[in-house]
């Protein structure tokens, strides 16, 4: 591979963890980017693990910019994605961050069905940051609030709202 191809291959690898650490760190800017750089990308380049992860950073800024729509619409995509390439991970955490939209508007039974299915695939391959944080928002469901940072961080669990 030539080292001008390296930095566009790496950022297709690291992008969804960049996006990530955008939004957890409040720089909407950047996240924006993240996603232009991508949605910028000619489809044929673009395997289908990446549109999934191009629809959940869609997702996760719209949840952050407070439109739960865009968010759910882009989240459930990001869902279905991951499911139709048997990408278990990602789905679960997909899954979580659309609970964390679903328990702020209220609708914690529908968040907690996603949730259930999200442990269920985070328990066994003992992913313990995301399912920390699964776990912490099947408590969150009883109660209508938006968590203080929906943006799943797999590496570290989100912290308590309130």
């Amino acid at each position: 591979m030539s080292q001008a191809a390296a930095p566009g291959r790496l950022s297709l690898v690291a992008w969804p963890q960049i996006l990530t650490l955008a939004l957890g760190m409040g720089d909407r800017d950047a996240a924006g980017r993240v996603i232009e750089f991508l949605a910028g990308r000619l489809p044929g380049h673009v395997p289908p693990v990446q549109h999934a992860h191009l629809a959940r950073g869609r997702g996760l800024i719209a949840l952050n910019d407070g439109d739960d729509e865009t968010a759910e619409r882009e989240l459930a995509a990001a869902i279905s994605g991951f499911g139709e390439i048997e990408c278990r991970y990602w789905q679960a955490v997909s899954e979580a961050d659309l609970a964390a939209v679903l328990a702020g508007q209220g609708r914690g039974e529908e968040a907690a069905g996603l949730l259930e299915r999200a442990i269920g695939v985070l328990e066994p391959i003992g992913a313990r940051p995301a399912l920390a944080r699964a776990r912490q928002l099947v408590a969150q469901t009883t109660a209508p609030v938006r968590p203080a940072c929906p943006v799943a961080q797999p590496d570290r669990p989100v912290p308590a709202a309130g």
